[in-house]
């Protein structure tokens, strides 16, 4: 199993370590998550991973584009929220 992950800060300013550039990236990934596709993708209290799943992180737009609307879906998606941040979750079979 794969899993591919993202994280989108909700106020990126307050995270240490982040340049400008990345700031107002986070900033741009946050509204097109909650304008587009917050309400499809399925939230979830945690994800629990078994022992074999491989863990992929990439950044918002190369997650986005593993969703290609026909074999996966952002109804595919899982995620979990606290007060910083959204952790985005894709599972699938094999590597994509």
């Amino acid at each position: 199993m794969y899993l591919y992950k993202t994280i989108i800060y909700k106020i990126p300013d307050e995270v240490v370590g982040l340049t400008d550039s990345e700031i107002v990236q986070h900033q741009g990934d946050k509204i097109d998550f909650e304008a587009n596709f917050k309400v499809t993708a399925v939230k979830a209290d945690e994800v629990v991973l078994a022992e074999t799943t491989f863990v992929i992180g990439k950044t918002y737009v190369e997650f986005k584009n593993l969703i290609d609307g026909t074999l996966r879906t952002w109804a595919d998606v899982k995620y979990t929220e606290d007060n910083s941040r959204f952790t985005l979750h894709l599972l699938t079979g094999g590597s994509l």
